[in-house]
C-alpha cells in the first residue's frame, strides 16, 4: 500500500477521477445510436396499430402478473451494432432490463425487405434453455414478415413453457432489483476512500498524516489545524471557520 502511494498523491487522484470520467463517457458513446425503450413494445418498425399494441400490452401485463417474467418487444429498421444479436444484447444493458429482473427482450429488424429476430434474456429468466426453441418457434413467421403475429405466437409460448411456475419465478425476479443499491454504495465507498487518502495521506511519502495542533491564529472566529508527515517532514494547513 505504501508503495502504491509513494507516487504524488494529487496525480494518483486526477487518474482514477480521469478513469471514472473516462468509463462514464465510453458507456454514453457506446449506447448513444440505439433505439430508445418507449415500453413494454417498442413499434420503431410501424408493425402494429393501436389494437395490436394494445393487445400485445395486456399480454405482456398477464405475464407479468402470473409468472413475474417481463416481456420486452422491439420493432426497428436500425441497427448500429455489427450483428442483431449484438443489438439484443447491448439493449439489455442501456435499456436498463437486468435491474427489473425477469425479463425476455424479443428484437425484429428490417434489413431491406427481409426481417431477422434476436432473442435476448437476464440472468434471472427462469428458463433460460427455451430461448433458442422460443426463438425457432417464431423464425418462419419472422421470414415471412408476419411479425405481428410473431410477437403474439412468442408470448403464447413464454407463458405455455412458464405454466406452472409462477410463483418460482416470482421469488426470483426480486433478487436482482434487491442487489441494485449495491451499485451506489460501492461508488460512494470509492468516492469516501478517495477524499480520505487526499485529506490524511502524505503525497511525498504516503504515510498518515498528523494532527500536530488546532489553535486560533490570525483572524478571530477560526480555527488553523495543522497536519504534519513524521518521515518526510510534509506539512497542510487548513483553516476553519467556527460555527456560532
Amino acid at each position: 500500500m505504501r508503495t502504491l502511494l509513494t507516487r504524488p498523491l494529487h496525480a494518483l487522484t486526477r487518474l482514477l477521477f480521469a478513469s471514472w470520467i473516462a468509463l462514464l463517457l465510453g458507456s454514453v458513446i457506446a449506447y448513444a445510436d440505439l433505439p430508445r425503450s418507449i415500453g413494454p413494445v417498442s413499434d420503431y418498425g410501424a408493425v402494429l396499430d393501436r389494437h395490436g399494441r394494445d393487445r400485445l400490452g395486456a399480454q405482456i401485463d398477464a405475464l407479468d402478473a402470473d409468472f413475474g417474467v417481463n416481456v420486452f418487444l422491439l420493432a426497428t429498421w436500425e441497427n448500429p451494432m455489427q450483428s442483431i444479436d449484438a443489438l439484443a444484447d447491448a439493449l439489455l444493458t442501456s435499456w436498463g432490463l437486468e435491474a427489473q429482473g425477469a425479463t425476455l427482450l424479443a428484437v425484429f429488424l428490417k434489413t431491406g425487405d427481409a426481417w431477422t429476430h434476436a432473442l435476448a434474456a437476464t440472468r434471472s429468466f427462469p428458463l433460460p434453455s427455451v430461448v433458442p426453441d422460443l426463438s425457432a418457434s417464431i423464425r418462419d413467421l419472422v421470414d415471412h414478415g408476419r411479425i405481428e403475429e410473431a410477437m403474439i405466437h412468442l408470448l403464447e409460448r413464454v407463458r405455455d413453457s412458464l405454466g406452472g411456475s409462477a410463483h418460482a419465478t416470482s421469488t426470483e425476479t426480486n433478487a436482482p432489483a434487491g442487489r441494485a443499491w449495491l451499485i451506489p454504495v460501492v461508488l460512494a465507498s470509492i468516492a469516501a476512500a478517495i477524499w480520505i487518502i487526499h485529506r490524511r495521506v502524505c503525497p511525498r511519502c504516503g504515510r498518515i498524516l498528523r494532527l500536530q495542533r488546532a489553535s486560533s491564529i490570525g483572524r478571530p472566529g477560526s480555527t488553523d489545524a495543522v497536519y504534519f508527515c513524521r518521515s518526510c517532514g510534509f506539512r497542510r494547513h487548513r483553516t476553519r471557520l467556527r460555527k456560532r
